[in-house]
Order: structure tokens, then sequence, then C-alpha cells
């Protein structure tokens, strides 16, 4: 799972939990629907879901009058990571990969929390399937074993899921209402799978192999050490955009009352 194509992700759900600005009504979907602040909690917050799943539906392949890229693949420019596990241990750099998968997403539940002073909302967000390839280089090392990495992955996650929380506080300015988005956090990420196919790691076949197995046989113990890292690398940006976003868009032009 990708740093940038969940930022693109996340992005799009935002547009859609606010159902967005009357300005830019003339750039979405006709079918859009509207999720007004006074409706009875149960129904802001169903009303929210499905205007997210709706507009995810449409714009997998791109939307151009929003401006937003192809999402199936999605194109990453670079990442880096390091995972350590017994006798395996890698340091490596993606630059280029293709991320599949982020238009089957679904928001399976919503959470939302608005008073005259407090913004909040969670969105429960699931995948059947995530898979990301592309070519990489790096640092290996098996026991005493310690080689330069280069080569291909191929990386299948089946069933990722996590929690997105926004909070902000009701702000006036120039008598005009905005929220000033003080946390985006992430928690319960979780998969139900997970697969790698990587060459390259090692100079011999049978240890390069080796390794493979081992990291699909030890794959929830890497991914345990890779989700404290990957979430405090998502946050800020998530954070970002969100904030960006709620400091220019007056709250009742972005979720009428």
């Amino acid at each position: 799972m990708k740093t940038e194509f969940f930022a693109v992700f996340l992005f799009l759900m935002l547009i859609n939990v606010i159902n967005l600005v009357h300005g830019l009504d003339n750039r979405l979907p006709p079918s859009m629907k509207l999720c007004r602040r006074s409706l009875p909690t149960r129904d802001r917050n169903e009303c929210i879901k499905d205007s997210i799943n709706h507009f995810i539906s449409i714009i997998g392949h791109g939307y151009p009058s929003l401006n937003l890229p192809d999402l199936d693949p999605y194109v990453i420019g670079e990442e880096r990571f390091s995972v350590s596990e017994g006798i395996i241990s890698m340091k490596l750099k993606i630059k280029n990969s293709l991320s599949k998968g982020v238009s089957k997403g679904q928001v399976r539940n919503v959470k939302s929390k608005i008073t005259k002073d407090n913004f909040g909302v969670i969105l429960d967000v699931a995948f059947p399937f995530l898979g990301g390839e592309g070519n990489y280089k790096g640092e290996t090392r098996l026991n005493q074993i310690k080689v330069q990495s280069k080569g291909y992955f191929k990386l299948d996650v089946f069933k990722p899921s996590f929690k997105l929380k926004i909070l902000g506080k009701i702000i006036k300015r120039n008598e005009t209402e905005y929220v000033d988005i003080h946390t985006a956090k992430i928690s319960d990420v979780s998969i139900d799978n997970l697969k790698v196919d990587i060459n390259g790691l090692l100079p011999e076949p049978e240890l390069d192999q080796f390794a493979v197995e081992f990291v699909n046989q030890n794959w929830r113990a890497l991914y345990e050490q890779l989700v404290p890292r990957a979430s405090g690398a998502w946050e800020p940006i998530y954070f970002n955009v969100t904030k960006t976003i709620f400091d220019q868009i007056p709250l009742n032009e972005l979720m009428p009352e």
C-alpha cells in the first residue's frame, strides 16, 4: 500500500465527504448527492457514505472536469522502506511503480459529528485488492551476507482496510465559518493476506528464491513493522490535504445546514 495513491484516494474522499463547493458544482457528476449537516446523524452518515462510493465508481479512470488523474493504474514517483525479520533485512528504494485496485475501494461505514464549535468524521475504508509493481534498488542482508540489490517486484495485498479520523475546529474569518483542521489520524490498518514476488535481492538464484519464500511465509511480522512507519508517513500528507481544502472553502459551502 503506497503512500501517494492513498493520499490521492483520501483527497477524492474528502471532496465527497463534504459534497464539495457550490462553486464547483458544474464540475461534479450531476448525480452527486448533497449531504446536509441538519440531517439526523444516521441519515447524514449514510448520505456521506453513498456519495463517496458513488463518486469513486465514476472517477476510477480519471475525471477531467476536476483534473483528477487515472487511478487504475496510478503511477508512484518514489518510495523508500526498510524491514527486518530474523535473518533477513532490506532497505529498498522504488521508483515509478504502478499501483492498482484503488478505484475498487468502498467506504463501509461513516461516523460524523458536527457541533457549533467542532467538526469530526471517521471513514472506514476497504478494498478487495491492492497491487503494486515496478523496479527497485537497495541493500539486502541474509545472515552475514550483505549485497546491493536491484530488480523487479510485484506486491499483491488482499482485503486491506483502514480507518481515517479527521478533526477540526469551527472558526470565523470575516464573519464566515471555516473548519480549522488540526488532526488527521489513521488507525486499524489491516490486511487479509499479502504476497510478494521479487527478483534480484541476492546474487544466487537459490538464495534469491529462499528470500522470497521467507518473506511470504513471514509477511505478517514484516507487515506489522511497516504499518506504524507507513501511518506516520501518510498522516502528514492527509493533514496537509484536508487542511488546504477546509482553509479555503467556507463550511456552509462544503456542507450546508
